[in-house]
């Protein structure tokens, strides 16, 4: 029906042909290889549909296939505080910082610590007015490469944060976040003036300035 790839392949057909479940899944990994054939990564594509299928065999259950399945890698980091598992030890241990309140990266300009490398070299931007990710439609610069995915979105008009309730879209998590509050009724800005309660922060800034004013 099909050629294959070697003739290795081509005898462990013709020993599972009769076995439907294994028919359909070379069936797939043969549609694969002729999209894929240019990229060299054909072969890939029937030596693990005909591992995964062995496997299958052996048992049935999908956690078993997963674990002994070629390039998936486990979860077999746990932390111990909240069961929570990781594939890379290193993973782990950034959680682990959660719960010890660890913060071993620090700001050499003002002293602020950081349980991440990361989020230091990101935070000393602050300091060095660094600003690496450029818009290519506008040249506006970012500090961060999130803040740079927000902006595009002024461009693209892309609204991807959608409330459930109302199905009214946002360009950014934060303004959804703040959009839900009109549904909860939630007020979690207090002035400490008078205290009145806001949805928003900008607002009880607002609301201590009329105080201010009227007084």
């Amino acid at each position: 029906m099909f050629g294959f790839p070697t003739a290795t392949l081509l005898d462990c057909h013709g020993r599972y042909a009769q076995n439907v479940a294994f028919f359909n899944v070379m069936t797939e990994a043969h549609h694969k290889y002729d999209h894929s054939e240019a990229t060299g990564s054909s072969s890939w594509d029937f030596q693990n549909a005909f591992r995964r299928e062995k496997l299958e065999q052996k048992s049935p259950d999908s956690k078993t296939l997963q674990e002994d399945s070629p390039g998936v890698r486990q979860k077999v980091y746990e932390c111990q505080d909240c069961g929570k598992s990781f594939r890379q030890k290193g993973s782990l241990t950034l959680h682990e910082r959660i719960h010890t309140g660890q913060k071993p990266f620090e700001c050499t300009h003002c002293g602020k610590s950081f349980r991440a490398k990361g989020n230091l070299v990101t935070h000393q931007r602050v300091h060095t007015g660094e600003k690496p990710y450029q818009c290519k439609e506008c040249g506006k610069s970012f500090s961060q490469r999130g803040s740079l995915a927000v902006h595009e979105r002024l461009h693209t008009g892309q609204k991807p944060y959608e409330c459930a309730i109302c199905q009214r879209s946002f360009r950014n998590q934060s303004n959804l976040a703040v959009h839900r509050r009109v549904h909860s009724g939630e007020k979690p800005y207090r002035c400490d003036q008078c205290g009145k309660a806001f949805s928003q922060k900008g607002s009880s800034l607002y609301g201590l300035k009329e105080v201010i004013f009227m007084n």
